[in-house]
């Protein structure tokens, strides 16, 4: 994992030729692409629809998709089991509604790149996914990395995800969402839902080496992002 690679990813979907990855739009079809092609590129197995790395639905007449792929476990007993790491690719286009005026600078009609909210997450999810495809021995258990879409319209790429249960719900033992990474100063990065289930802190705590991270916990779950659709079903 390097910084290049991450800076690489952010320049691409965060481009001001992705104008801004609405869902639906141009440039968040675009954005997919680049993700598909990555996942690909790093040897991972298609986890969307007919074979392929895209899970398509539609939001009235926009064409959306998550991007999924799949680094099936090691351990005979536990590959049947997934952790999911997820983070939303799409951004709030050219803030023509009020959610990006609300939110954001620039008003109407103007490119919201989106950088952090939420290519930084995109990244990271990129660069995690290249990284555990070269891990030997692989994990023991199988790992989904899921790319959503319309997290900004009302986290609807997550609802698609649990309503088509690509992969079984009973069978998914964690969940983990990166949105809007890139912002953190000194070292410091806040981990929300730390106590949504026992031995998350310890974990994380052990995990907390090399250059040490000075970390945050919210032991809460706050429902603004896709963690939530899937921490509703346990």
């Amino acid at each position: 994992i390097t910084g290049d690679e991450i800076q690489a990813h952010i320049d691409y979907l965060a481009a001001d030729e992705r104008q801004g990855r609405d869902a639906g739009s141009e440039g968040g079809r675009a954005a997919a692409w680049y993700i598909a092609r990555a996942f690909e590129s790093y040897g991972l197995e298609p986890g969307g629809e007919k074979d392929g790395f895209y899970q398509p639905f539609r939001i009235g007449e926009k064409d959306c998709c998550n991007v999924i792929a799949v680094l099936r476990g090691s351990d005979e007993k536990l590959r049947d089991e997934y952790v999911v790491i997820g983070a939303h690719y799409d951004h709030v286009g050219l803030g023509t509604s009020m959610q990006a005026l609300d939110r954001f600078s620039g008003g109407a009609g103007k490119i919201h790149n989106g950088a952090d909210d939420n290519a930084s997450g995109t990244a990271g999810l990129l660069e995690l996914a290249q990284a555990y495809a070269q891990l030997q021995p692989r994990p023991r258990r199988s790992i989904v990395l899921v790319a959503f879409d319309a997290e900004e319209q009302g986290l609807l790429g997550s609802r698609q995800y649990v309503k088509a249960e690509r992969f079984p719900l009973s069978h998914t033992v964690l969940m983990i969402n990166m949105d809007m990474i890139g912002r953190s100063q000194n070292h410091r990065v806040t981990i929300y839902g730390a106590g949504t289930s026992p031995g998350f802190r310890d974990l994380i705590d052990r995990s907390n080496k090399g250059p040490a991270l000075e970390l945050e916990y919210a032991p809460g779950m706050i429902g603004n992002s896709d963690h939530a659709h899937l921490y509703r079903r346990d």
